[in-house]
C-alpha cells in the first residue's frame, strides 16, 4: 500500500510539471518528447536487425556450403544499420 501512495505521489504533479516546462520554451518540450520517443523506439528497432542479421547469416552459411563461397553483402550491410542504430540511440539518450 505504501508503494501504491509512492507511486500516486510521484504523478501528482506531473501535470504541473509539463505545463511549466510548455509555458517556458514550447520549442524545447517538443524536443525533449520526440527525443523520449526516437529513444524508446530505437531498442526495438536495434533487437529486430539483430534478428536480421542471425538469419542473413544462417542463409550466408546455406550459401556457403553449398557453392563455397558466402554472400558476405547483406550481412555487413545489416551490421552497418545496427551500429548506425546504436549510434542514433546513444545520441538521443545523450540529448534528453
Amino acid at each position: 500500500m505504501a508503494a501504491n501512495r509512492h507511486l500516486a505521489g510521484l504523478f501528482a504533479y506531473s501535470r504541473r510539471a509539463l505545463t511549466l516546462v510548455w509555458s517556458t520554451n514550447k520549442g524545447l518540450s517538443l524536443a525533449l518528447g520526440g527525443l523520449t520517443l526516437v529513444a524508446g523506439a530505437l531498442p526495438a528497432a536495434i533487437a529486430f536487425v539483430g534478428a536480421l542479421i542471425v538469419d542473413a547469416v544462417i542463409h550466408a552459411a546455406a550459401a556457403h556450403r553449398l557453392a563455397g563461397a558466402a554472400p558476405r553483402a547483406e550481412v555487413l550491410g545489416l551490421v552497418g544499420l545496427a551500429a548506425l542504430r546504436v549510434a542514433i540511440t546513444s545520441m538521443a539518450q545523450r540529448g534528453l
